[in-house]
Order: C-alpha cells, then sequence, then structure tokens
C-alpha cells in the first residue's frame, strides 16, 4: 500500500507541474492579446534600462489565483519595500515551481525561458507571435522550459542564457 501511496503522490506532483506550466502558457498569451501580441519581455526594465523583473513578474495579474497585492511594480523586486513581501515561499512562488522538484518550497522558480537572440525572449526588447509564426511557428518553438537546482528566484530577472547552451537554433 505504500507503493502506492508513493505512485499517487508522485502523480499528483507530476500533474501540478503540468498545470502550472500550462498556467504559465496560457498567461504568456493573455500577456500577448494584450500587449500587441508581443510576448512579455525576458527582463522587465526601468526607465533608465535597470533590470527590475523577470517576465514571471508580468505574468502575475493573469495567472489563475494570484494577484500583484502590496507587490510595488516600480521598484525592484530585492527593494526594501517588496523584499519583505518575498521573504518566505507563497502560493505566488508556488505557480512557478514543480513539486517534488529542487525549487518546490523555497522562492526559487523550476521554470524558465531561454533568453537571447533568435528566441522568443531576447535580452532586450520582444518578440511578437506574429514573429514567432513567420520563422518556426507558434506549435513548434520552446517557449518556458523545466530546470532543477538553477537557484534563481521567482522573481529575479535571470533565466537560462541560449549562448550557455551546445546548440545552435538552427541544428
Amino acid at each position: 500500500i505504500v507503493g502506492q501511496i508513493v505512485s499517487a503522490r508522485a502523480r499528483d506532483e507530476q500533474s501540478t507541474g503540468l498545470r502550472n506550466v500550462r498556467n504559465i502558457g496560457l498567461a504568456a498569451l493573455n500577456y500577448s492579446g494584450g500587449n500587441d501580441f508581443l510576448l512579455p519581455p525576458a527582463v522587465l526594465r526601468d526607465d533608465q534600462g535597470k533590470p527590475q523583473h523577470s517576465w514571471r513578474v508580468a505574468l502575475l495579474g493573469l495567472m489563475d489565483g494570484a494577484s500583484y497585492g502590496d507587490f510595488d511594480l516600480s521598484q525592484p523586486a530585492d527593494s526594501p519595500l517588496n523584499k519583505p513581501l518575498l521573504a518566505t515561499p507563497s502560493p505566488l512562488s508556488e505557480m512557478f515551481q514543480v513539486p517534488g522538484s529542487p525549487a518546490h518550497k523555497t522562492l526559487n522558480s523550476s521554470f524558465f525561458v531561454i533568453t537571447g537572440n533568435e528566441t522568443p525572449f531576447p535580452q532586450n526588447g520582444q518578440v511578437s507571435q506574429d514573429d514567432i509564426s513567420k520563422n518556426d511557428g507558434l506549435t513548434t518553438t520552446l517557449m518556458i522550459v523545466e530546470a532543477a537546482n538553477m537557484d534563481i528566484t521567482w522573481t529575479e530577472p535571470k533565466d537560462i542564457p541560449f549562448d550557455a547552451l551546445n546548440a545552435s537554433p538552427k541544428d
């Protein structure tokens, strides 16, 4: 019976992880629909171009059950006003995690985007759904990836740079 319980828990964790990534994808498409079909930027920057938040923060208002609450988007995540709000794991951080992963029940994210030229998430600027459709197509373009042991908080404007991968977008 213990094996059945463990198996059921593993299926539940996998189901929750899949639901979380699906919700992230839907939120990104909803963001796009309200922003001239542009996907969220990989990094939200202030007026001087300094990184403030990750794309995950941009999607919060579009995620099921999420709200910005007292989070001040005009300040970086690690500002004196925002930092206390992010001091402990919460339902918001869990939206960007896979249960059972190293990130679960921490402030870290399990989900990342690949950033760089020729990706849907360049370090500067934004890509539209039309741009993706004209190239590889929406159904064959990688948007969100799961990675373990990244030690990157869900609000941190940091993801996986394409240049760090050992592949070419042309391969």
